[in-house]
């Protein structure tokens, strides 16, 4: 019986994920600790059931009754719970559901029995906007911007006494060496400056500089959203008929990808099909990093496109990516005998004028094209939808050509590492964005090392790599580079069975090399960038790069990207000239890639990407001055917030009182440095809280700070609730809060006149005292809490909205 319901669940579970997880809980029963349970959690996605391949929920029950495994005289059972499942309308409204351990007091649990829970989960979108704000990289003496102060240098974080409790505080340095002591709860007032210069001259604590240099480009920022929005509106203006197809359809299509979706890519795959279905053309950048699957949203884009009777056309950077893809959507399409074709410069003057006839007369749906799109008046016979594959690879004059010339179809983008001023559009709002930011199962960090060339750690990555039989990437920035590392490999004598990849070579002879490697008929591939995309080999996981800070940033991200896509821990070599013979900037280049080797790093390096080359040539001359003026992430956010008030006749003004807020308390509020002993993991999560604009985010972040560092204290208790209070404070008009034993401090807006009127019917009943025009006193005399007592304030005030309207 085990037999047959393990065999069962290793169908669900593809690639055997079961044994990875269960494996010695099945196969040895003498210990029951065995099972990991930290990898039996609510978060893991490797275990999530792909509901494709359930014809019925039969097969949940029965497992709930008839799996038993025997340790000794006690027995485990894995238990099912199917009832969220069952107030379901069917499977296809579900994508996957999920094991985990449950404990005691969310479940019933015997002493003899563990018990394993299937539920439908919540899946919890990837947060760019707390990728990017992240203090991960931020040193002591790094510059940062206070919204009031402006620019200083982060010095320390500092723990002192203040009225008998202990607060925390950052330490910034100004002009003159005076000194800001920052509360860590309005750490949100803070944002890194960006740029790292020796000569940046601070601002003066007390000085009107700051806010007048602020106030300035403020007016500018102002023409330039409005700039922004006219370009953007020209867009939304164009009406287009909305797509057409059977979900079965589509749904049949995507039962042949063989992996399970993680829960990132199919929210992407969601929206993009979704902005199909709209009656304007889509705008979306789909931003993943290497490996995590953004290809596949393509494919489901190009199958709605293909069947709502549209012609689909993806651009890519590269002759070998065109390659690569044809292989891909001629599988994936061939069952529905779609007709894909691909136009490079190898394809000969016969084949092109075939395509074009095609393309003209609807024989072709799919097209996969490099630069020919750019350079030809192509003749469509019904085109939908256009992917720009690698955006980061095309100029933004060519990106601008195509949207202006096919103004009504569908345009996506796909990208690791966005040039910053798509990111930019993307963030203020007037480009839509997908975000896949969970790496797929198993996979595992590279590890990088960035130093100057030795031949001894040349002899020992290539010796490590085939002692277990795997292949290796060399790469070079220039042909004429290859010459000295055939010769240093030669010299070397080791077993390597090595071919050279390049540009110049013909059609033929570089689909044989790359052939041969993928096959394993060589296990050494030697070549420029041209593998920078389009290769994926399980087993190749070492990659060595000579002259290294010859490249981009981001061409060196995606170079690593070709090691590392299976289950084998991967490792990167960035070999470059002496430290004497490098610019500063090339070697902090190389830092960037070493210091970011987590999966999923690529918006952080997109960021970076603007901090290293500087502003200019990435957002334009127009605002590069500007963002030097107050720093690259207050530059983003004065633009956002302008683009909001443009856009909107009811601007909210909440967003600025949020900043500007302020509470101060008789206890403890605090991370403890016990709780998170590191300073900037401390930093980052006050960020994130402080952040925290409701109670989701609030939520998720407190879930966030459990599951890393375990039950929390008292004083973080108090810090949550503290900034629930602030959330809702601002509701009604409130910024300033002072919690005492006795009495509880509210601090006004006085320009809100609908408040007040409110409040002075309080302040009649008796309920607060006015102690100032703009400070009233709730008086705490229960043995009610402070959060219990202003809940109730709280609540009169909406008693008294409700009875006003009616």
């Amino acid at each position: 019986l085990i037999d047959q319901r393990l065999k069962f669940l290793k169908e669900i579970y593809q690639n055997s994920s079961l044994d990875y997880y269960f494996g010695d809980y099945f196969l040895d029963f003498d210990d029951i600790k065995k099972i990991n349970y930290k990898k039996i959690n609510y978060s893991t996605s490797e275990l999530a059931i792909n509901l494709n391949k359930i014809s019925s929920l039969e097969y949940l029950m029965t497992l709930n009754k008839d799996l038993y495994l025997y340790q000794g005289d006690n027995k485990s059972s894995l238990f099912t719970q199917y009832n969220e499942i069952q107030k379901k309308d069917s499977f296809s409204n579900l994508n996957k559901i999920f094991f985990f351990n449950t404990s005691i007091s969310s479940n019933f649990l015997l002493q003899d029995q563990l018990h394993l829970n299937v539920f439908v989960k919540e899946t919890k979108p990837y947060n760019f906007d707390q990728s990017v704000l992240d203090f991960n990289d931020l040193n002591l003496g790094d510059p940062v911007v206070h919204q009031k102060h402006g620019i200083g240098r982060f010095m320390s974080i500092d723990r002192m006494p203040v009225n008998d409790k202990t607060r925390e505080f950052i330490k910034i340095t100004y002009r003159n060496n005076d000194k800001l002591l920052l509360p860590v709860e309005n750490l949100n007032l803070v944002t890194r400056y960006g740029f790292e210069d020796s000569s940046l001259l601070l601002d003066k604590l007390g000085s009107v500089d700051w806010l007048n240099r602020k106030s300035n480009i403020k007016k500018k920022i102002r023409f330039i959203a409005n700039k922004l929005l006219k370009n953007a509106a020209k867009r939304h203006s164009i009406k287009t008929k909305p797509f057409e197809f059977k979900q079965s359809d589509l749904d049949n299509f995507n039962k042949s990808f063989e992996f399970i979706e993680t829960p990132d890519q199919m929210t992407a795959i969601n929206q993009s099909i979704n902005d199909l279905l709209l009656d304007k053309p889509a705008n979306r950048l789909i931003c993943g990093d290497v490996g995590f699957g953004k290809t596949e949203v393509a494919l489901r884009i190009a199958c709605a496109t293909y069947l709502s009777g549209y012609q689909f056309v993806i651009v890519v950077p590269t002759t070998l990516l065109a390659m690569q893809h044809h292989k891909t959507f001629s599988t994936r399409f061939n069952n529905l005998k779609v007709k894909v074709e691909t136009l490079s410069r190898f394809s000969s003057k016969k084949e092109k004028e075939k395509i074009f006839k095609g393309l003209e007369n609807g024989d072709i749906q799919i097209l996969i094209c490099t630069h020919s799109l750019f350079k030809r008046e192509i003749s469509f016979n019904n085109l939908g939808t256009l992917i720009i594959d690698e955006e980061q690879k095309f100029g933004v004059a060519q990106k601008e050509y195509l949207i202006n010339k096919y103004p009504e179809i569908h345009i996506f983008s796909l990208s690791a590492t966005p040039i910053p001023r798509t990111l930019q559009m993307s963030l203020i709002g007037l480009r839509d964005l997908s975000l896949i930011g969970t790496p797929p199962s198993n996979r595992i960090s590279i590890r990088t090392y960035v130093q100057k060339y030795e031949r001894i750690i040349l002899i020992s990555a290539i010796k490590n790599e085939l002692n277990r039989n795997g292949q290796i990437f060399i790469v070079v920035p220039r042909i004429s580079h290859i010459p000295f590392v055939v010769s240093e490999i030669e010299k070397i004598s080791l077993d390597l069975n090595f071919s050279v990849g390049h540009s110049k070579l013909k059609e033929k002879e570089i689909e044989e090399v790359f052939i041969n490697f993928s096959t394993g008929r060589i296990n050494c591939l030697i070549s420029t960038n041209i593998i920078e995309s389009g290769i994926d080999i399980k087993n190749a996981n070492t990659l060595i790069v000579f002259n290294s800070n010859l490249f981009g940033l981001s061409q060196l991200y995606q170079l690593r990207g070709r090691v590392g896509r299976s289950d084998r821990r991967a490792y990167a070599y960035l070999f470059h000239d002496s430290d004497k013979l490098i610019s500063k900037s090339s070697l902090k280049k190389l830092q960037v890639l070493s210091n970011y080797e987590n999966l999923g790093s690529n918006f952080h390096l997109a960021t970076e990407d603007l901090e290293i080359r500087g502003a200019g040539n990435l957002l334009g001359d127009e605002q590069s001055g500007h963002v030097k003026d107050i720093g690259i992430e207050m530059y983003q956010k004065l633009l956002k917030e302008e683009i909001s008030r443009l856009n909107s006749k009811n601007y909210d003004k909440k967003e600025e009182e949020f900043e500007d807020f302020e509470f101060d308390a008789f206890f403890e509020y605090f991370i403890p440095k016990n709780y998170i002993l590191d300073d900037i993991s401390r930093l980052i999560f006050y960020r994130k809280l402080t952040n925290s604009k409701t109670y989701k985010d609030l939520k998720n972040i407190e879930f966030e700070m459990i599951d890393r560092y375990g039950s929390y204290p008292e004083e973080i208790k108090n810090l949550l609730l503290l900034l629930q209070i602030k959330i809702k404070s601002l509701n009604y008009g409130i910024f300033k809060l002072n919690i005492q034993k006795t009495y509880i401090d509210l601090r006004i807006n006085i320009k809100n006149d609908n408040l007040g009127s409110y409040l002075l019917r309080l302040v009649e009943e008796g309920l607060i005292k006015m102690i100032s025009s703009e400070t009233i006193r709730i008086k705490n005399n229960t043995d009610k809490d402070y959060f219990y007592v202003i809940n109730l304030f709280y609540k009169k005030i909406e008693e008294s909205y409700k009875n006003a309207g009616s």
